[in-house]
Order: structure tokens, then C-alpha cells, then sequence
């Protein structure tokens, strides 16, 4: 009978593969990351100014999420629309409601436009699946572990728990 070598290239490229991939995989996250923070984001108060400065031309806010889109003009005399996430939407309320009546009052040939949407606060079905699927899948992962767990100590060939029998 011929010997048989075990043939080593697949074990050999298994065991060098993670040392590539690995590093290859750090720097492609690392790259992702660091082109993210590259875009100019608006804070809160900057918004607030917009406002106070009479830049808004009209708004649109959804009441239930908090999106807020917005037009303002900018320092070169464009319209520009942005669009914002609002952290508190009562609170932002509070801060724009006054100068916004104050500047409608004042200027009733161009006032700014305030529409407000509802919005779905969704249904609570969609708000529950992601718990009930984890749920289900860590019980059925429990029941396949005490299945198997089952069938390994009551089997023929394997005796270890039972030395003293």
C-alpha cells in the first residue's frame, strides 16, 4: 500500500488566512470611520439661531420622530433646504414658538411657514417582533443544547457520568 501525506497546503493556507483577513478588515473599518466625520453636522443651537436670526423661511416638523426640515437662506442669499433630527421636540417648541408668532405678526407679507405632521407612532406589533424573534430563537437554541445535552448522557457508547452505576 502507498503512504498517504496528508496534504498540508490546505492546512497551511487555513491557518494564514485569518492573519490577512483580519488586518485587511481593521483597516477597511477604520477607513469607513474616518470618512464619516468628514460632513459639517448641524447642532441644535445653530438651528435655534436660524430662528432667531429670521433665516427660516418655512419648516416642516414631524411631531412623533422629531425630523425637522427646514429652508433657510445663507450667507450668500441662496435658498438652501436642511434637514435636522430634533433631540426634544417639546423643548424645541418652546425655544422657536415665540420668535416664530413674533415674526408672523410683524411681517404678514412673508411669513414663515410652519406645517406640523403627525406622523405614525407605528404599529406595536412592529415594535414588539425584535424581542419576540429573539426570544423564540434563544429558546430554540436552549431546547436543541438540552436535547443534545440529553442524548449524550443517555447514550450506549458514552458512560462518563455514570461511574458510579
Amino acid at each position: 500500500m502507498a503512504d498517504k501525506k496528508p496534504d498540508l497546503t490546505n492546512k497551511k493556507l487555513a491557518t494564514v488566512i485569518p492573519y490577512i483577513l483580519i488586518p485587511i478588515l481593521l483597516m477597511g473599518c477604520l477607513w469607513l470611520y474616518s470618512t464619516k466625520g468628514d460632513s459639517k453636522k448641524t447642532e441644535y443651537y445653530q438651528v435655534v439661531q436660524y430662528f432667531d436670526q429670521n433665516q427660516i423661511t418655512e419648516y416642516t416638523l414631524n411631531l412623533s420622530n422629531g425630523k425637522l426640515v427646514y429652508s433657510r437662506i445663507n450667507e450668500k442669499g441662496k435658498k438652501v433646504i436642511e434637514n435636522f433630527n430634533v433631540p426634544n421636540v417639546e423643548m424645541f417648541l418652546n425655544d422657536i414658538e415665540p420668535t416664530v408668532r413674533e415674526y408672523n405678526k410683524k411681517n404678514p407679507d412673508k411669513m414663515i411657514e410652519d406645517k406640523y405632521v403627525s406622523g405614525g407612532a407605528g404599529s406595536i406589533i412592529l415594535s414588539i417582533l425584535p424581542t419576540a424573534i429573539l426570544l423564540l430563537l434563544m429558546g430554540g437554541f436552549l431546547l436543541f443544547m438540552l436535547r443534545r445535552m440529553n442524548n449524550t448522557m443517555t447514550s450506549e457508547n458514552n458512560r462518563t457520568l455514570s461511574f458510579g452505576k
